[in-house]
């Protein structure tokens, strides 16, 4: 197996999107396609251990397949959203690559650079995985385009001499929740750590808001364009976060950090808790505390009782170009790398959901298995949805970033951020 270090090189000609069309049908043998080559190629977005665990998943099934040969590119996560584009459109994209499931798979169809990957999916992959990762998998259009191997709950870690030294216990209703903050706001120490510079952190906040004021059901028709931003029940969300802000909640540099320098503050205790991903784990531990001893995690509290039970997170997953002759051989990539015995090493070198449900709790360590449990409550408990981010479409996105920053800086531009929110939401779907 072949990896190759750094960024893929941009050309001015490939930044025109859609302009070589890549797309692909469910099976190979197109003769205006290259013919395979008996490589593979993957391009990924992952770092340190997940790098690692990925990486290391690759090489297994490249052992497995001693036919294939598997080539692997990797840029940061920060350069993998301008690159992805840029290469998907080149002469050579990669055969299989990291994506979601959600709104991006659909505009990457509309621009002919995705290939489906339904009946594969449906034959192959499907009967191991459990329903809600296969119904999350399928998109409106009814075809699938990513197939997941891993689920990410978000939810609440903290650490929990703070909360031992004062006296406080896990809350389950928003009422405890800012209760909480405010004891530990008295004591010195900051409640909430966030950041907001890579844009996407903050969007946790408002899927987790609008899902427990108005519900799951109103949060997935948000995100399709069939919901105003400017609903009472979104501007009811924005006020319950506004009011955390302007009562000290938060730390004061939320702008100017990003996730990975929020696993500092709650490493040395400058901040009690944080909205993450199962990722946050892995960080912490990394950081010197000892799971389960150090911190622990709670889901986001209750706000209205009748909007019932739902989580949202991420799903990770590869995708397909399609722009090869050569989808026998990429299916057999992605069939080893979601076959029982690749996964469960997978999550045991990084300690995520798996979607087989082959793979048992009983493959985490004791330490990393309380929340485990608690992430496959999450998934299996009520409605789980993809985060913002993932959900919408890519062009509300990028203004979702842009408008929580603002209003993070100052709450008082709530109206104009949802206002602007709205705009793009009306663009994108043509309401």
């Amino acid at each position: 197996m072949r990896r190759r270090v750094g960024a893929i090189a941009l050309t001015t000609a490939a930044v025109l999107v859609g302009t070589t069309a890549c797309s692909g049908g469910t099976t190979g043998g197109d003769s205006d396609k290259p013919e395979g080559d008996g490589t593979v190629t993957v391009f990924h977005r992952w770092t340190e251990s997940h790098k690692d665990a990925v990486e290391n998943t690759l090489e297994r099934c490249n052992a497995e397949l001693p036919d294939i040969e598997i080539e692997i590119s990797s840029v940061p996560p920060g350069d993998y959203e301008v690159q992805l584009p840029v290469t998907l459109s080149s002469a050579s994209p990669p055969d299989i690559y990291a994506l979601w499931p959600g709104g991006r798979p659909l505009f990457q169809a509309e621009n002919g650079v995705i290939a489906p990957i339904t009946d594969f999916y449906n034959e192959t992959v499907a009967p191991r995985y459990v329903e809600g990762v296969n119904l999350g998998a399928t998109e409106v259009d009814g075809e699938v385009y990513v197939m997941p191997f891993n689920v990410q709950p978000n939810e609440f870690y903290y650490r929990t001499d703070v909360f031992e030294e004062l006296g406080l216990s896990a809350p389950t209703t928003w009422d405890e929740f800012v209760d909480v903050t405010e004891k530990i706001a008295a004591s010195g120490v900051t409640p909430i750590i966030l950041g907001s510079s890579l844009g996407w952190e903050p969007l946790l906040w408002f899927d987790y808001l609008v899902m427990r004021t108005a519900g799951p059901e109103f949060r997935a028709r948000l995100m399709q364009g069939e919901e105003s931003y400017l609903d009472p029940k979104v501007v009811e969300a924005m006020d319950l976060w506004a009011d955390l802000l302007e009562a000290g909640a938060f730390n004061d540099n939320i702008t100017s950090i990003s996730w990975d320098e929020m696993t500092p503050a709650m490493a040395d205790g400058r901040a009690a808790m944080m909205l993450m991903g199962p990722w946050a784990v892995d960080a912490l531990t990394n950081s010197g505390l000892v799971p389960g001893q150090d911190f622990e995690a709670f889901p986001f509290p209750e706000i209205d009782p009748s909007a019932g039970p739902s989580a949202e997170g991420a799903m990770e997953g590869w995708a397909t170009s399609g722009a090869r002759d050569n989808a026998e051989d990429v299916y057999a990539v992605l069939d080893c790398f979601s076959s029982t015995a690749q996964a469960t090493e997978y999550v045991q070198e990084f300690p995520v959901l798996s979607p087989n449900r082959e793979v048992t709790l009983d493959v985490f360590s004791d330490e990393v298995r309380p929340f485990a449990e608690g992430w496959k409550a999450l998934t299996e408990e009520g409605s789980f949805q993809q985060n913002l981010e993932l959900a919408t479409s890519p062009q509300v996105t990028d203004v979702a970033k842009r408008e929580f920053a603002r209003f993070l800086a100052n709450p008082d531009e709530a109206q104009r951020v949802l206002e602007a929110l709205e705009q793009a939401s009306q663009q994108a779907f043509g309401s």
